[in-house]
C-alpha cells in the first residue's frame, strides 16, 4: 500500500502529463491524487494477471533444468556407491 502512494506521489509532482489529461475536468488536488490511485491500482491488476497467463521461466528453460537435476541425482547416487564400495573394499 505504501509503495503505491509513493509512487502516485511521485508521478503527480514530478510529471505535468496529468494536467495536460485532466485539464477538461473541473478536479481538485485530492480528486487528481484519487485518479493516479486508481491507476496505479489498474496497472496492478494488469501485472498480476499477466503474470498468471505468462510464465517467468519459459517452459524450455524449466524442462532443461529438471533434466540437469536428474543428472546431478544420477551422479550423487553414483558417487555414494563408490564411497561405500571403497570403505567395504
Amino acid at each position: 500500500m505504501t509503495s503505491v502512494a509513493v509512487n502516485c506521489a511521485i508521478i503527480y509532482y514530478t510529471s505535468r502529463s496529468l494536467d495536460a489529461i485532466l485539464a477538461n475536468y473541473d478536479l481538485s488536488l485530492l480528486s487528481q491524487f484519487m485518479v493516479l490511485v486508481a491507476i496505479e491500482h489498474g496497472v496492478l491488476a494488469y501485472m498480476f494477471l499477466y503474470s498468471l497467463v505468462v510464465n517467468d521461466v519459459p517452459d524450455w528453460v524449466v524442462k532443461e533444468q529438471e533434466e540437469n537435476q536428474s543428472l546431478l541425482q544420477i551422479a550423487h547416487a553414483l558417487i555414494e556407491h563408490k564411497k561405500t564400495v571403497y570403505k567395504e573394499g
